[in-house]
């Protein structure tokens, strides 16, 4: 803080302050000395009154001297200034206003939008610069957006641009904007540098980003928009599983919904997906969440099916390799905040999961190909690696006796999402099991893979490891059998430590594993199988068991809880992106907000000498400008829709709970809650109206004294009298 006097040719009238002392000092002479006859009468009365007079004339010298100083310093007219970086009459201020777009100032208070508040603050503060500062607004977003480029001194401008403005969608960045707003101060020129950041300072935004590390020459003024206490509640995760849900299939959909409040609210929930229509009443705990599910039987899905008949043909966009999109929404009661009380999520609709089968040895790939044939929500082919192309896409690839061979191409296969099933044939180097997890390979394991063959009295015999895995589920009453019965005369001798992320479903009695499932560093599930199908060697596939132990394990390795959705929602602010993998001009894409308005799409990456920009191009990426917008986007081909992306709301800007002024003041700023104070930072404030009514209460405080004494004076010679 600093303090500058306007009237500096009366600083020598600051002397004048000594004047009571003086006064006080040449008043205590000594009188003369008179002999009386008799003076005891004299002795007490003097005695009596110098207990008062000596405690008297010390609080009178004290309120006069400050009663002298005050009024000097009122003609004096200090100016204070409570940022002394600011101090000063007639130099330049160099000021850029932040003002927090952020979703979570979309909150209602008093009628108005926080960020309503905020912008209004903003075209105060322009409103009391003079005509040499210079100025701009930068408004908080996930990208910063500046009104002008450098500093201005077009202050009309500002004011209505902020007159227009409206609250975005989207999460903040606070350090990407701070940075920004440095860069436009070291190019102001002369001048003090000023930042003020108009902000309802939400918790969750502002404390990971402070201390803000702005240099010590450029002020900072916190202007807090928003109450401390607000409640909310909100939306914050969706989900279904099965996430790939096949035709006729039964699908659960999950809703978290959170109570950002300090009291239980009972709040309604809907849920919309295609023609059906639920709700329910929930009660949420005082910041807690509440889950709550709705199933969604096939019969549903078949008739949304019949609605949509474009949805289950087309190849989709890459990422996107199942025909058939299925869009669902929770949403609950308006509050004061509506901006999070809906959220959107996608399913992929299959007609059947595409499988093929590589054979690098006749079993147990016939055995396999037979078995999925039956199964009627399985479509299976058998192939040779050598012909596929990066258009061919499965969910599951069955690799028959497999030799190491076409390592490379089976890497890319795992890396686009498929899952895998490997057989490893006799004399494989256990090092090319690698590719299925780098990461979690055991390095130390080296060598071909022997073979076992069991003694003619001594079959080998399987167990189940883990009996409460999802692959045995359906056996657990007993009604489907034994999975693991019959007997095994071969089979290759696998270490059961291959991979420290993987997980032995079955082994053999004498602990060799004979079902490993493990998980790729891309997420998606692969198994390395160890049980012989060659009825020469072993009884398991002429089970009845085996059929359904097959299908389970296709079935529990698609991915499962709605994980993948929900990583891939998009927040706004954030560009759509997709890769066309299929002969496809760009011209012929279109993406379409929730509103229906078609987006511009440009390409970002295009192979080079590959584009040609007519049909039958190459593989291209399209990336859509910021998506502003919650809701679905809807990709089409022609007219033909082939996927939906999902933005959602930040589930960080649900939470209103901002930071104190205590923890704002914390970081060495001014912490100000209008544009009052804002503007008496900046012009200071006017101390003689304070040092007026100060100087008028001393002279009442001695008045005060003045009669105190005279009265106790009185009260002490009446009392003497009377001795």
């Amino acid at each position: 803080m600093s303090i500058i006097f306007l009237n500096t040719l009366l600083v020598p009238l600051l002397i004048l302050t000594a004047l009571p002392l003086l006064l006080h000092l040449f008043s205590r002479a000594k009188p003369p000395l008179y002999e009386f006859s008799s003076n005891r009468f004299l002795n007490l009365i003097v005695k009596q009154t110098k207990r008062v007079r000596k405690p008297q004339d010390i609080i009178l010298l004290i309120l006069r001297t400050l009663l002298f100083s005050a009024i000097i310093l009122m003609f004096l007219q200090p100016l204070f200034f409570s940022d002394s970086r600011l101090a000063g009459l007639q130099q330049k201020k160099n000021v850029v206003i932040i003002v927090d777009a952020s979703s979570s100032m979309g909150y209602i208070e008093g009628g108005q939008t926080r960020f309503a508040s905020a912008c209004a603050e903003a075209a105060g503060i322009i409103r009391g610069l003079s005509s040499g500062d210079s100025a701009n607004i930068i408004y908080l977003k996930s990208r910063p957006e500046a009104l002008f480029p450098l500093l201005g001194s077009n202050f009309n401008y500002l004011t209505s641009e902020l007159r227009k403005a409206r609250v975005s969608n989207q999460p903040g960045n606070v350090r990407a904007t701070i940075r920004k707003t440095l860069d436009m101060l070291e190019k102001a020129g002369d001048g003090v540098n000023e930042i003020c950041i108009i902000s309802d300072f939400q918790a969750t935004q502002w404390r990971e980003s402070i201390p803000l590390d702005i240099p010590d020459d450029v002020a900072v003024t916190f202007v807090e928009a928003g109450s401390n206490n607000a409640d909310n509640q909100a939306i914050t995760k969706v989900s279904a599983a099965p996430l790939l849900p096949l035709l006729g299939e039964e699908v659960a959909f999950n809703c978290e919904i959170s109570n950002f409040s300090p009291d239980p609210r009972r709040i309604a929930l809907y849920f919309q997906a295609g023609e059906m229509r639920e709700s329910s009443s929930i009660l949420i705990p005082a910041w807690g969440s509440v889950s709550q599910q709705f199933r969604m039987s096939g019969d549903e899905l078949k008739r949304e099916s019949r609605l949509n008949p474009h949805a289950f043909s087309g190849e989709g966009l890459p990422g996107v390799r199942k025909p058939g999109i299925f869009s669902y929404k929770f949403s609950i009661g308006e509050d004061n905040f509506p901006e999070d009380n809906s959220r959107w999520g996608v399913l992929k609709v299959a007609k059947n999961l595409k499988t093929a089968v590589a054979e690098f040895s006749h079993e147990p790939g016939a055995t396999w190909r037979r078995a999925l044939i039956t199964l009627p929500w399985i479509d299976v082919k058998t192939l040779s690696l050598d012909t596929v192309t990066a258009d061919d896409h499965f969910d599951f690839l069955f690799l028959s006796g497999w030799d190491g061979s076409s390592a490379e191409k089976i890497k890319d296969i795992i890396n686009s999402g498929t899952v895998v099933i490997c057989a490893p044939a006799p004399g494989l180097d256990i090092q090319k099991l690698k590719i299925f997890s780098p990461a979690h390979f055991n390095e130390s394991l080296s060598g071909p893979l022997s073979t076992d063959n069991a003694e003619k009295t001594k079959p080998f015999r399987l167990k189940i490891t883990d009996a409460k895995d999802k692959i045995f589920a359906i056996f657990a009453d007993g009604e489907y059998g034994d999975p693991v019965g019959g007997y095994q005369r071969k089979r290759v001798h696998l270490p059961g430590n291959i991979f420290d992320n993987g997980k032995t479903l079955i082994a053999y009695s004498d602990s060799v594993p004979a079902l490993i499932r493990g998980n790729a560093d891309n997420r998606n599930q692969f198994y390395i199988w160890n049980i012989p199908l060659d009825l020469k060697y072993s009884n398991f596939a002429g089970r009845v068991q085996f059929l359904p132990l097959l299908a389970e394990i296709v079935l529990a390795s698609r991915f499962n809880v709605g994980d993948i959705a929900y990583l891939a929602d998009y927040i706004p602010g954030e560009p759509l992106v997709a890769t066309a993998d299929f002969a496809v001009s760009p011209k012929d894409i279109t993406l379409k907000s929730p509103e229906g308005k078609i987006l511009p799409l440009k390409i970002d990456v295009v192979p080079a000498g590959k584009h040609t920009g007519d049909a039958g191009t190459a593989p291209l990426s399209l990336v859509s400008p910021p998506a502003i917008e919650t809701g679905i986007y809807t990709w089409s081909v022609t007219g033909e829709t082939i996927s939906k992306s999902v933005v959602n709301f930040p589930v960080s800007e649900s939470d209103m709970r901002c930071m104190s002024k205590s923890e704002l003041r914390a970081h060495g700023t001014s912490v100000v809650s209008g544009v009052g104070s804002v503007n008496s930072i900046h012009k200071g404030v006017m101390l003689w109206p304070y040092l007026l009514a100060f100087a008028l209460l001393i002279a009442l405080c001695e008045g005060v004294v003045m009669l105190w004494s005279e009265r106790v004076d009185v009260s002490r010679q009446v009392g003497s009298v009377q001795e």
